[in-house]
């Protein structure tokens, strides 16, 4: 029986406000490419390491209310989701589920340009029938 010895390399990922895939894919190569330059093999990234994501889909420019621009668009039905005050759960849940294809590709391909594995952290996926799982893909 042969033994062999796998590194793996865990983060402690601060999330940040991320205006583009670009900015994402380029943070996340900083870290994959750190680990893989210590031997590392296995990447491990927190729990909800996804979420961050969700700053991508927040582009309004005022960041209290709607933006001004929305109003020369004349009457719009205001709705909880467009006018938030503040973060919301519920809001970042429904944006990343459209990055997440972007998200899935963004991990992808680091971890075959470094030759490491990653577990990607978790975010919350909808499924089908509605309910939301939290999963890392």
């Amino acid at each position: 029986m042969t033994s062999s010895v796998v590194r793996v390399a865990s983060a402690q990922y601060a999330a940040d406000k991320l205006e583009t895939m670009v900015d994402f894919r380029q943070k996340l190569e900083r870290w994959v490419a750190e680990a893989a330059g210590t031997g590392a093999k296995l990447l491990v990234f927190p729990e909800f390491f996804g979420m961050e994501i969700a700053s991508i889909a927040d582009q309004r420019k005022a960041p209290d209310r709607r933006s001004p621009d929305r109003h020369t668009a004349g009457p719009l039905k205001v709705t909880p989701i467009c006018r938030r005050e503040k973060p919301s759960l519920a809001w970042e849940t429904e944006a990343v589920q459209t990055l997440m294809p972007d998200f899935i590709g963004v991990c992808s391909e680091l971890a075959a340009k470094y030759s490491v594995f990653m577990l990607s952290g978790s975010m919350p996926v909808r499924r089908t029938n509605s309910e939301l799982r939290n999963r890392a893909d």
